[in-house]
This record gives structure tokens, C-alpha cells and sequence, in this order.
């Protein structure tokens, strides 16, 4: 590898300008070359070589509901669901490209081309671009970094967003992998240099990687030049999530194994409470302490914060699960390593993913409406939330009530945390302090005392975290 403060005089990617966006063009350069399988890794042309990697296949059509109401569920959604959804056969691929440019968050250009094709960039950065909600300007003047050897490009916008990482990244990097097209030496992978720990330790569990197998590099402050770019193709479409990625879920479970020697709850109810994530700050729950509640009490559900689980922990919980409730977003798309005919119960929906995991997965899917802003502030009504438990679950299980109030934590691997500067949150405890006074936490908590909530099961859900005072002084 070498570095060049100057880009080279003869690249048409090196100039300070950005690349044209361009669909049309792109269109004729990028689609025009399929015929050009044959051309074996790793002859890099003058054009990009398109190689298939698996067959044609059509992304998974939505399914009905399993809880059609009107009372819970807005009329558009039950519609929509209804009416399933027309998909096109697409081609599981990788594009071979030579001096490619990656820039920002992940960007391609090609030729002073940007590669805005759905199967590379995801419908929601494009329409980022387009609205002007990512400004491309600040990356023009960055200098050039030249990189000679192959590379994967591993980067994108929601490189450090769970969900994201979870159905876009793993999925594409897993179908690259495993489809033989890359030689006896795998290339090394392109990524952002803030990409979080937990993703790379997602990485080393399914794919066995370690540092030494990632290039990375300063969006903020330098672009890169690869002469041999690798870019693999998305499996998650704006129609749809095509078969395939059921290979990586697959790749997942076994790579994690089940957590031994451990019971396992089938029932989970996934709490945001402790989670505090930066592009999530303003996002509020209101009233979440009552519903949990609810959903462990009445119905047999045990309250999880899968954020304070290593990885092989979260994938074998929800392995295990049977039924599943969250609120719309990154923790409940973990859903799509749980077994077809597992219940889903989304609070709220923020856009059709879930339902498209629902439909890869053979799940059985409801929403529940909110008030509110799902981004913002929201609540949900409690007797709507036990009208649609009772319809989507049945009755409650025997013993429910007497069920722990959430999951026993337990030690996080090592692998998880690895530096001092990314040490794991601080754990439930697991019993209140010796000296808590029932009559003085409720006296001192009025939302506590008005929810009727027993004082100590709201302690350890929450009251800790909120360092809630539990006695007089």
C-alpha cells in the first residue's frame, strides 16, 4: 500500500471535484457489462466487471398479518399487508471496479461516476442525497489516499447502527465470502475507522477476522483511492430481502451455538430503557415501565436490554424466542434469527423492514399503534396493549406472574469489550440493596406509587439506572 498527498495526474477520479450523479450513465455503465461473467478474479479491467455470485432470485413478497384491527393497527398497515408486494427477480453479485474512489460514508464513484445502483447503495442514503439531508461538498477538497492491493469495501452509512449492520453488512459480506469467486488469499476489508467494537466482534465470531484483515480509514478527513475495489451487492432491496440471506442467519446461529448449561426464556420483551444511542437521544418511551410490566406479569414475557449481551448471547436468546415484543427498530430486528412461526408484536412501525424479516422468516407479524412520534416522544394505551397481547399470545402462561422480571445478565465475553475506552455498561443488580424501605421509595417515586407498581420489581428494572433514591436520608 502507499500514499499519495497529490492524486495521480492520469485518474479521472482523482481531480477535486466530486463525481456526477448521474443515474442515467450509470445505468449504461455499470448494467451493460452483466454479460461479462467469464472475466475470472482478479483481472481488473479498464470498465467494471460484473460476477454473479449466486442465482437469480426474487426478493420475499410481505404476508397478511396475524392481527388485522383497526382498534390497534392503522388501516394502511393491515392494507398493505394485505395486498402483499410485487418483487423483481434481481442477480446476487459483486462488482469488480478499477480505481474506484470511496469516499464518506461509504460512497463509490467510478469514473467520476457516483455508483448510486439500488443493489450497491440503499434506497434511504440516495434519497439522503437527493433531499440534501448528506451533504457530499465536504468531502471534495479531502486528500487522496492510493490503496494498490485488493480490497472488500465494508463501509456505509449504517455501519454503526445495530439493525443496519444486521441486515445489510453481515448478509452481503457472508454471500462475498462464501461464494468462492475470491482466490485462496482473501482480500483485506475497506472500513470506516469508527466503526464500532461490537461490530467487529461480530465479525470475528461469524467470519473469524481479526484486525489484520481490515484497511481502515478517516471519512472526515481523507478519500481513498482503491486500484482493485471488491463491492458486494446489498440482498436487502426496497422490495424486499431476497432467499439468500437466510444463509447468513444460518452462518450466524452456528457460528454463535447456543448458550449451554443456561434456561433460556422463549417470551421476550425487548427494553429500550438502558439503551442510550447517539442518533436515538431524543427518542422516548413514555410510560415503558408500565407496559414491560404488563407484558412479564400478565403474559409470561421476560424483560431483556439485548444491548448488554455479547453478540453469541443475543443470537441464541432470540434463537430460543417463540414470541417477541419491542419497539420498532434495531433490537427487534434481531428477530430474524428466531424460527418461522414466531409471533412478532412491533410497538409502532417507522417503515416496512420488519415486516419484510417477518416475511424472510415466516413470522407471524402485528403492530400497535402509538401516540406520539416513534422518533420523538410516544406512548401507547395500556388496555390496547393487553387487548392485542391476549390476541396475538393467548392467555397468559401458567405461572406467568412468578416468572423473573428480566433475564439474568451474565459475564460478557472478553472479545466484546477489548479496549479500556469500550468497557460494557453497568449490569442490573440483582437484588435490591439490604436496607430498601418499601413505604420511603414510594413516597419519594409518585409515578411509581401511582402505576401501582410493586416498589422493588421497579427498582431493578429501573430505579437503579435512574439512581433513584431508596431510602430516607
Amino acid at each position: 500500500m502507499r500514499e499519495h498527498d497529490d492524486p495521480p495526474a492520469d485518474n479521472d477520479n482523482a481531480g477535486s471535484s466530486l463525481p456526477v450523479f448521474d443515474d442515467e450513465l450509470l445505468a449504461s455503465d455499470l448494467k451493460s457489462i452483466g454479460c461479462r461473467t467469464e472475466v475470472p478474479f482478479p483481472v481488473f479491467g479498464e470498465r467494471p466487471v460484473w460476477r454473479s455470485l449466486r442465482s437469480t432470485e426474487s426478493p420475499t413478497p410481505l404476508r397478511p398479518l396475524a392481527v388485522e384491527n383497526t382498534v390497534w393497527t392503522d388501516e394502511w398497515v393491515i392494507s398493505m399487508h394485505r395486498k402483499g408486494s410485487p418483487t423483481i427477480p434481481v442477480q446476487i453479485s459483486a462488482y469488480f471496479l478499477r480505481d474506484a474512489l470511496v469516499f464518506g460514508h461509504g460512497y463509490v464513484a467510478v469514473r467520476g461516476v457516483l455508483v448510486t445502483c439500488p443493489d450497491v447503495m440503499p434506497a434511504y442514503v440516495k434519497s439522503g442525497i437527493k433531499n440534501g439531508s448528506y451533504d457530499l461538498s465536504s468531502f471534495a477538497k479531502l486528500p487522496l489516499r492510493t490503496i494498490e492491493e485488493p480490497c472488500i469495501v465494508y463501509a456505509g452509512w449504517g455501519v454503526s447502527i445495530y439493525g443496519h449492520v444486521l441486515i445489510e453488512f453481515i448478509p452481503k459480506l457472508h454471500i462475498l465470502l462464501s461464494a468462492n469467486v475470491l482466490g485462496e488469499t482473501r482480500p483485506r476489508l475497506l472500513v470506516q475507522d469508527d466503526i464500532p467494537e461490537w461490530h467487529l466482534a461480530m465479525l470475528s465470531v461469524q467470519f473469524g477476522l481479526t484486525r489484520e484483515d481490515f484497511i481502515f480509514f478517516e471519512p472526515q478527513a481523507e478519500r481513498i483511492l482503491l486500484h482493485q475495489a471488491i463491492v458486494p451487492t446489498l440482498l436487502s432491496r426496497p422490495d424486499g430481502f431476497l432467499p439468500a440471506t437466510q444463509d447468513s442467519i444460518l452462518a450466524g446461529i452456528t457460528a454463535c451455538k447456543r448458550v449451554s448449561g443456561r434456561h433460556l426464556p422463549t417470551r421476550l420483551y425487548l427494553s429500550r430503557s438502558l439503551f442510550r444511542g447517539s442518533h436515538t437521544r431524543a427518542r422516548e418511551f413514555i410510560g415503558e415501565h408500565l407496559i414491560s410490566r404488563i407484558a412479564a406479569d400478565e403474559f409470561g414475557f421476560t424483560i431483556v436490554s439485548p444491548e448488554q449481551l455479547a453478540w453469541p448471547e443475543q443470537v441464541s436468546l432470540f434463537a430460543s424466542a417463540t414470541a417477541i415484543v419491542g419497539e420498532f427498530g434495531s433490537a427487534l430486528h434481531a428477530a430474524m434469527y428466531s424460527q418461522q412461526g414466531t409471533r412478532i408484536l412491533s410497538i409502532g412501525i417507522g417503515n416496512i423492514t420488519q415486516s419484510y424479516i417477518a416475511a424472510l422468516c415466516g413470522h407471524d407479524m402485528a403492530y400497535l399503534r402509538v401516540s406520539g412520534q416513534l422518533s420523538q416522544r410516544f406512548s401507547v394505551d395500556a388496555t390496547e396493549f393487553r387487548e392485542i397481547m391476549a390476541a396475538h399470545f393467548g392467555e397468559q402462561p401458567p405461572l406467568a406472574g412468578l416468572q423473573p422480571a428480566r433475564w439474568p445478565m451474565v459475564e460478557t465475553a472478553s472479545f466484546y469489550w477489548p479496549t479500556e475506552s469500550s468497557r460494557p455498561p453497568p449490569r442490573p443488580p440483582t437484588d435490591v440493596p439490604t436496607d430498601f424501605d418499601d413505604e420511603a421509595y414510594l413516597r419519594m417515586n409518585a409515578d411509581v406509587r401511582e402505576f401501582g407498581m410493586d416498589p422493588r420489581v421497579h427498582y431493578l428494572h429501573h430505579g437503579w439506572h435512574e439512581k433513584r433514591r431508596w431510602k430516607a436520608e
